[in-house]
């Protein structure tokens, strides 16, 4: 019909499914692989327990066309990953914080870092 604005194309939702997607598609294949990593709402209680050393943080970071980049921090707690991906400078410009993501390397006896390789979480 004549004079009636094309309706709006809907935007398409940004879950944590489709981020875990995009990354392995973008070489991030060890977020992907590992079934260790997860989404950290962690009890403060149970970090107690970790092995210093054995937990590594990534930051999840969009941009306004649903890009995501996973800036690797190295080694730390549940509590510093998440005030530490807050940080200014963090995220590249253009991108803003969207969440945490935590390598757990503590159960299978190992130290987490990021991989110069990959730049990503490791276990070594």
């Amino acid at each position: 019909m004549e004079g009636l604005p094309d309706p709006p194309e809907p935007r398409p939702s940004f879950d944590r499914r489709e981020m875990l997607r995009r990354t392995a598609l973008a070489g991030g294949g060890l977020v992907w692989g590992v079934p260790l990593i997860q989404s950290i709402r962690v009890d403060p209680a149970a970090q107690g327990s970790q092995p210093p050393g054995s937990r590594c943080c990534q930051c999840a970071c969009a941009d306004a066309n649903q890009n995501v980049v996973f800036p690797c921090l190295g080694p730390r707690t549940s509590t510093a990953c998440q005030a530490d991906c807050r940080a200014p400078g963090v995220c590249p410009p253009g991108f803003t914080f969207q969440n945490t993501v935590e390598l757990d390397c503590s159960g299978v006896g190992l130290q987490a870092e990021c991989s110069p390789a990959t730049g990503g979480c490791i276990c070594v």
